[in-house]
């Protein structure tokens, strides 16, 4: 690119820039800074919404984010984008490289480890305060063909023994752990072959609330994918399958 052509698309984004900025003076005009917030929370909830399901899809995010590419493709300012790109940091789903640049989070093994002895604890402490209350607007769990694949039902599953107790803070924190496993969980069946099948077994035992044999095959499986964690961080880095 020569420099005239890197003066001109220099210009090109101060014009773009100096728009949205007279278009927000405007908004502000006539509808109140309050409304103007609103519009921008909306913007990085959207944001927000967007990359973390492209996280959790498995959808390929190479490199860096260009923050200015992701704000035209969900036609916002860069702003909101940032915001939300800070909430997944936070989320530990994203982190900070060098030059000030994010991309998403790796893990290494022991870090799986941590996270999926972590969560094996919290998901026995919400079953057990189901064991030893009433579910808390809880819902049968759909049969497995209502969800597509492996991936999913446990996600499924996971969600709903998360919300059938009264004890939010417990809920979230058993989410957390699970939205940092979930890409990982996309390379369990490279190494527990039988994952379909333990699903199923798993909804099946909380569909019919035999719930102490429930808390007992969480128990096994979370133990499992400890023992397994480097093997399973080895797939996590070749998801191609070839290594």
């Amino acid at each position: 690119m020569t420099t005239r052509e890197i003066s001109g698309a220099r210009l090109a984004r101060e014009v773009v820039s100096a728009r949205a900025g007279r278009c927000r003076k405007q908004f502000a005009r006539r509808h109140g800074r309050g409304e103007m917030m609103m519009a921008d929370q909306s913007a990085f909830a959207r944001a927000h919404v967007r990359l973390k399901t492209d996280l959790l899809s498995g959808a390929p995010i190479a490199g860096p984010f260009d923050l200015r590419q992701l704000g035209d493709r969900f036609e916002m300012s860069v702003k909101p984008v940032r915001e939300a790109i800070a909430r997944l940091s936070a989320e530990r789903l994203v982190k900070l490289v060098p030059h000030q640049d994010w991309a998403v989070a790796s893990l290494s093994g022991r870090r799986m480890e941590n996270l999926y002895a972590f969560a094996g604890d919290l998901i026995e402490m919400a079953i057990d305060r189901c064991i030893n209350g009433p579910r808390s607007g809880a819902t049968s769990v759909p049969a497995r063909p209502a969800y597509r694949g492996y991936v999913d039902g446990m996600s499924g599953l996971m969600k709903e023994i998360g919300g059938a107790h009264s004890n939010l803070e417990l809920r979230d924190h058993l989410l957390a752990p699970d939205d940092r496993l979930h890409p990982v969980r996309r390379c369990e069946p490279r190494v527990f072959p039988d994952c379909d099948n333990a699903c199923a077994a798993l909804v099946m035992l909380w569909d019919h609330g035999r719930l102490a044999d429930l808390r007992t095959r969480f128990r096994d499986r979370f133990n499992s994918r400890v023992n397994r964690a480097d093997a399973l961080a080895r797939q996590l880095a070749d998801p191609a399958g070839d290594g």
